[in-house]
Formats: C-alpha cells, sequence, structure tokens
C-alpha cells in the first residue's frame, strides 16, 4: 500500500475546537492504494477536522519500499515514522498547522493572489 502526502491551504470552520476561522498551511498523509482513494480519504479527514480546503498545492505518492526510500538516510526519518504512524492508527495525520493571519488570506483573495 502507497502514502500520499497532500500539501495545502485551509480554514479552520466556524465550530472547530481548534483554532475557530483561522487559516493555515499544513500537511495530512493518507494511506491508499491509489490516488482517488487517497484523495477521499484527505477529503474525509478534512471533514472530520472541521477544515474548509483552500487550495492544494501538490499531492503526491511515498514509497516506502526499502527500495526505493534509503532507511539509513538520517533525512528520510520524518517520512518512515510519519508513514509508520499513519499505518499504526489507520488514519490520515497531519503535520503542523502553520497559522497565519485572517487578513492576509481575505486580502489574497480580493487580489486574486
Amino acid at each position: 500500500m502507497k502514502f500520499w502526502c497532500f500539501k495545502f491551504e485551509g480554514l479552520f470552520t466556524e465550530d472547530s475546537n481548534e483554532y475557530p476561522n483561522q487559516p493555515f498551511f499544513s500537511s495530512c498523509l493518507v494511506q491508499a492504494d491509489n490516488h482517488n482513494d487517497a484523495e477521499l480519504m484527505f477529503f474525509g479527514a478534512l471533514t472530520e477536522r472541521k477544515i474548509n480546503l483552500l487550495e492544494v498545492g501538490e499531492n503526491f505518492p511515498i514509497d516506502t519500499d526499502p527500495n526505493e526510500l534509503d532507511y539509513e538516510d538520517e533525512n528520510n526519518l520524518h517520512w518512515i515514522e510519519w508513514c509508520e504512524e499513519v499505518e499504526v492508527t489507520g488514519k490520515p495525520s497531519f503535520d503542523t498547522f502553520h497559522l497565519y493571519p485572517i487578513e492576509e488570506m481575505e486580502n489574497r483573495m480580493k487580489t486574486g493572489n
């Protein structure tokens, strides 16, 4: 089974318990057989965390096959540990939420940037 990483911009909903009405950048890792299933899991994870998707910056598969991912390379440690977490819990996992002022989001929406 593959893992898929979605780097995205989101906005917590008004009724979110975490950061109501707060925009942010983050990443989400899901485990799925194919891209379509990965997208469905990602969208479900957003709904569960009460996040509105503003934009997906990029998404890509992560192959944990030892022939593809060097387990001896310390630079891969983040990906290895994150994939193990998702595999053990069976749930999508979000990376750090990088919050930014809502005014910045509103200004970008007005200017189209």
